[in-house]
């Protein structure tokens, strides 16, 4: 325990969406997210993000406030996300295909949400919440002005529930200093690199679904307060998002099609599915992992972490039978 915690982990200092907009300016060209409703370059996401901030200050959303979202798997989910962490707020993923009625009613009563992002799919769920609600799809204008309170460093920037042993939603918040301390540390071990693919295929009420996304726009990046960004190379790692019918009909054929490189999934349903072989990394997490496992793609790692702890704690390979040490964390 000691030779573990020898070293107490730097912290970084930022606010992720910083770290996004900077790869935007370096490498605005390169695909964000593919997804199966559209396509985005980071130029675009930046410009759609900024422009969805602006709007939702302008509705008063701002620091202290909590924005829910409610979508099924889209690129924008992604849009909305990102455009409530420039507003300065905290975002909570709701995922109307897995939650029960009862369950979201219990997640937005807890929240007290000023507003709602939803897909036009979920206006019958948005439209029940009793607060503002916002549709966030391709008729999103894309005026650029930078909302003012943008800066929002000690701001709480995501959300997730987990089941107790009640079973009644209990909120985790992070903040984007602990988004950023984590990606310093954890984000190259779990195999994110610049040039990756990676499958967006949890579910949005699950946390990994964060790390998919914010390990993914910020890859190659290094927080602000240990490097100059002039120091790093740019390219451009795609978060692909398939359409609920290819995650859960067509799988093996969405691994070809959206060439993905990295995939995060239960062991469960990793073992039943084919083409994973050809994965540059693959992440396991959320069931025991088995050592036949680390036979399953090229580089099998198991990943364990409490959504208390920033989405990840202790890492290993595969082939081991622990959970592993700490990535970025004492334990």
């Amino acid at each position: 325990m000691w030779k573990w915690n020898a070293t107490v982990p730097v912290s970084a200092n930022g606010c992720i969406h910083d770290l996004i907009t900077q790869k935007a300016r370096e490498q605005p060209l390169s695909t964000a997210l593919c997804a199966w409703d559209g396509q985005l370059n980071y130029q675009q996401l930046e410009d759609l993000t900024t422009a969805l901030a602006v709007d939702l200050v302008g509705r008063g959303v701002g620091r202290g406030c909590i924005v829910r979202l409610l979508f099924e798997k889209s690129m924008w989910q992604s849009v909305a996300a990102l455009a409530v962490f420039k507003a300065g707020a905290a975002a909570v993923g709701i995922d109307a295909a897995t939650e029960s009625r009862e369950r979201i009613g219990q997640i937005m009563q807890l929240t007290k949400a000023k507003i709602c992002l939803f897909s036009v799919s979920n206006g019958s769920w948005a439209s029940e919440n009793g607060v503002e609600n916002l549709v966030i799809g391709p008729d999103l204008p894309t005026n650029t002005s930078t909302p003012n309170n943008q800066s929002a460093q000690m701001t709480s920037s995501t959300s997730s529930f987990a089941s107790g042993s009640t079973g009644t939603p209990k909120g985790v918040k992070i903040t984007h200093n602990n988004l950023s301390s984590a990606l310093l540390d954890q984000r190259d071990a779990l195999g994110y690199h610049p040039n990756s693919r990676v499958l967006d295929f949890t579910y949005y009420a699950f946390d990994v679904s964060w790390s998919n996304l914010l390990n993914t726009l910020t890859a190659g990046n290094i927080p602000l307060s240990t490097t100059s960004y002039s120091q790093l190379t740019y390219q451009g790692a795609t978060l692909c998002i398939p359409s609920a019918d290819e995650r859960q009909n067509a799988l093996p054929e969405a691994l070809k099609s959206y060439a993905i490189t990295l995939a995060d999934l239960p062991p469960s349903l990793a073992r039943h599915t084919t083409g994973l072989s050809e994965l540059a990394t693959f992440i396991l997490g959320g069931e025991t992992v088995q050592q036949s496992d680390a036979s399953l793609a090229r580089a099998v790692k198991n990943a364990y972490g409490p959504a208390e702890c920033t989405l990840s704690a202790a890492l290993t390979d595969a082939s081991s039978s622990s959970i592993g040490i700490g990535v970025g964390v004492c334990t």
